[in-house]
């Protein structure tokens, strides 16, 4: 994106299809309009909370013209992967575009732990119908702890049942954890399919398996 557009420029591109060249263009929008709560996103520092992960707590979140900034430093300010999971925590829910947004980022491959937190946060109840698109692709991470939180957010998901024939392939995981939590994804979906392949885990060697068969 050319930063030294005009505002009229810019502002025509907010609502442009590609969520990145929109946001791009909310960024040097706000960055000219609001350059105090952009210095403040890229400046304050994150705190643990009782869980002991990085959240950030400044007022300046909180601002409406906050989202393009924290999805600038996100994206390039080369922050630690646990900064950048507090990053992503902080656009949850932000904007009308977060669960696209979320989609793009696990699409760029970061690390393991932010790709867990990026389907974690598709159970929310706030996330659009791109969560089911990210949680597919959760689903098919190489990362055994991906696979079962994305196994696990399905069944909190209204729309969940479009996951299924997903969810029944994770009952053939190599790993314990991802084929857990999708027999109990299947379980509180009450998929028909599954009875069967559920019926067949409850002597799986994994006793996790067997307590959510």
């Amino acid at each position: 994106l050319d930063r030294t557009l005009p505002d009229s420029s810019l502002e025509a591109l907010l609502d442009h299809p590609d969520w990145r060249v929109a946001l791009d263009a909310a960024a040097v929008l706000g960055w000219r309009r609001s350059p105090d709560v952009f210095a403040a996103v890229m400046q304050a520092l994150p705190a643990e909370n009782r869980a002991e992960q990085l959240r950030f707590v400044s007022e300046a979140f909180e601002q409406p013209t906050a989202f393009p900034a924290v999805l600038e430093r996100l994206r390039r300010a080369g922050e630690p992967e646990p900064v950048r999971v507090g990053l992503f925590s902080a656009l949850v829910g932000k904007d009308p575009r977060w669960t696209e947004v979320a989609l793009g980022l696990l699409q760029e491959r970061p690390d393991g732990s932010l790709r867990t937190a990026i389907v974690g946060a598709m159970r929310r109840p706030e996330a659009g119908p791109e969560g089911v698109e990210v949680l597919r692709l959760g689903l098919r991470d190489p990362d055994a702890a991906v696979r079962a939180e994305a196994a696990m957010s399905v069944g909190w998901r209204t729309d969940g049942l479009e996951l299924v024939p997903e969810l029944l392939a994770a009952l053939d995981d190599p790993r314990a954890q991802p084929r857990a939590m999708a027999a109990r994804s299947l379980g509180w979906l009450g998929a028909s399919a599954a009875l069967e392949p559920l019926q067949a885990l409850v002597v799986d060697a994994s006793p996790e398996v067997r307590l959510h068969a």
